[in-house]
């Protein structure tokens, strides 16, 4: 290893910016917050109590609820994004230019649009008089308060993050459909493919190293979700809406709770390495055209 360094040591000299900034911004958080996780801060000391804090947030009723919030957030947003950016991708890939240019401008707006702008529209658009409700009621349905409503808290923001999200996958999957070989649809199409068996048979698996990429950093994504759920509904009500990186800072922050809250954030990371794992058991192998 240490030959290979040496014979390497420009390449590796200029990535060693990269590597101290990844060092100090993440490595050494991480470490810290394993060792604190095993304290509870009490008064200005940090007091050793074990696994106090693992057993008290595997007791506790509203942790385990975040937890249920955020798998269904998950749950509820990875498959729409994913589903809805390949149709979408696979829609425009074969246009011209410029529409495609014009397409994917318009889909990837939303995800370098300012998010507390974005969130401040939607709360305007889920007011009990806002134009959500003002629709629902020519249509003969009376409204509700979407964000103050424990059964519909959580979709609302489902929603946004959906909106938001949707138009980074949109980029990759047209960039990567746009690699396939046109010559694979035109024998498909001379052997009488349909437009879902082409999409199925060629498009999906040519495009899986894509898909697994984006899987990966929409879960992390969603698990991670935090400013959404704070500027929209603040976690609430009754925690309906809240998810494991809010809860994660209502504890050190509102109750200054800190090494409960780096209990909160090990755990987070555990469930993140292990889904990032079994993705990777079920989307691994090589792609070859």
């Amino acid at each position: 290893m240490w030959s290979k360094i040496k014979k390497e040591k420009v390449s590796y000299f200029l990535l060693l910016p990269t590597f101290v900034i990844y060092t100090l911004f993440f490595i050494y958080p991480l470490i810290r917050a394993i060792f604190y996780s095993f304290y509870e801060y009490i008064g200005r000391n940090f007091v050793y109590v074990g696994l106090e804090n693992y057993i008290s947030l595997l007791q506790s009723k509203i942790f385990i609820k975040t937890i249920i919030n955020t798998c269904l957030l998950c749950i509820g947003t990875v498959p729409i994004v994913l589903i809805s950016s390949i149709l979408i991708a696979n829609y425009i890939a074969r246009k011209r230019r410029k529409i495609r240019s014009l397409l994917m401008a318009m889909f990837y707006l939303p995800g370098v649009t300012s998010i507390v702008t974005i969130c401040i529209a939607w709360k305007w658009i889920y007011h009990s008089k806002g134009i959500l409700n003002y629709v629902i009621n020519l249509a003969g349905i009376e409204g509700t308060n979407w964000l103050g409503n424990p059964k519909t808290a959580l979709v609302s923001v489902m929603a946004v993050l959906i909106y938001i999200c949707i138009g980074y996958p949109v980029i990759l999957f047209t960039a990567a459909i746009g690699n396939i070989p046109l010559s694979l649809y035109e024998v498909a199409e001379i052997e009488g493919a349909t437009y879902w068996q082409k999409l199925w048979y060629i498009t999906l698996p040519l495009i899986k190293p894509t898909t697994f990429y984006l899987v990966v950093i929409l879960t992390i994504s969603t698990f991670r979700a935090f400013i959404y759920v704070i500027l929209l509904t603040g976690g609430g009500p009754y925690y309906s809406s809240s998810v494991i990186a809010s809860y994660l800072a209502d504890v050190a922050f509102q109750y200054s709770k800190f090494g409960l809250a780096s209990a909160i954030g090990v755990i987070l990371l555990l469930i993140i390495v292990i889904l990032t794992i079994i993705q990777y058991k079920f989307f691994r192998g090589e792609v070859e055209y």
